[in-house]
């Protein structure tokens, strides 16, 4: 219903209002080198989203192996609130993209750098705003979904480890969208990939193995 109400909504706006932009059925013409840049630019974010299902369901599969469904229930609750503290970013880099592109396009390199200097900045201090909040008072966050004292302990130390890296995340999120705001799909791919696949995957893999035990992916995220 949210995002039939937003579509019409914009349709609206697009096709009637007096603006700046108007689109007509005759201007909605195929044009295959734009499908083509469209496609490849976007498979970054496919890939990334895609990469992410995969080994999150791989990660919970080795949690439960080493940690019981308890370790489950606690991983479960971290995903949710990592994905609320990533938000404010992933707003960030979402305003950010269509700027540095803009202004990249029109030659207007300070203006591009500028705005992408900008977007590295204001996502890394919510980046260390979101490990401040979460780090401090885990259990805080745990008793928002569970009342299971043992649930939480475990939970809370859980947290406090995953969330080691998180003052990078920032950096993390914006340079791939930066790659997409400049056309370049390559290094944005690459990027995608390379945390979920070719880093998480192995180390959620590995170290529960020298660790002995579930610590060993909680440590494979920061």
């Amino acid at each position: 219903v949210s995002q039939g109400s937003v579509s019409i909504w914009l349709a609206f706006y697009i096709a009637i209002r007096p603006g700046p932009l108007h689109l007509r059925i005759k201007d909605l013409r195929l044009g295959f080198g734009i499908i083509r840049e469209i496609f490849t630019i976007g498979m970054s974010s496919f890939l990334y989203g895609a990469s992410r299902s995969l080994v999150i369901g791989f990660v919970i599969r080795t949690v439960g192996s080493y940690g019981g469904s308890f370790a489950v229930a606690a991983f479960g609750i971290i995903d949710r609130l990592l994905r609320f503290a990533f938000m404010p970013i992933l707003g960030m880099t979402k305003g950010l993209q269509p700027i540095a592109g803009y202004n990249y396009g029109a030659m207007r390199y300070d203006k591009a750098r500028h705005s992408i200097l900008l977007g590295l900045f204001y996502s890394t201090l919510l980046s260390l705003v979101g490990f401040a909040a979460l780090f401090s008072v885990p259990r805080l966050w745990f008793r928002l979904f569970t009342n299971d004292p043992e649930l939480i302990e475990l939970g809370a130390r859980a947290l406090r480890i995953m969330v080691l890296g998180m003052p990078f995340v920032g950096i993390h999120l914006t340079t791939p969208t930066v790659f997409r705001a400049l056309g370049k799909a390559t290094p944005s791919m690459i990027l995608s990939v390379t945390r979920w696949f070719l880093v998480l995957m192995p180390l959620v893999w590995i170290l529960p193995i020298i660790a002995g035990g579930v610590e060993g992916v909680w440590f494979a995220y920061p």
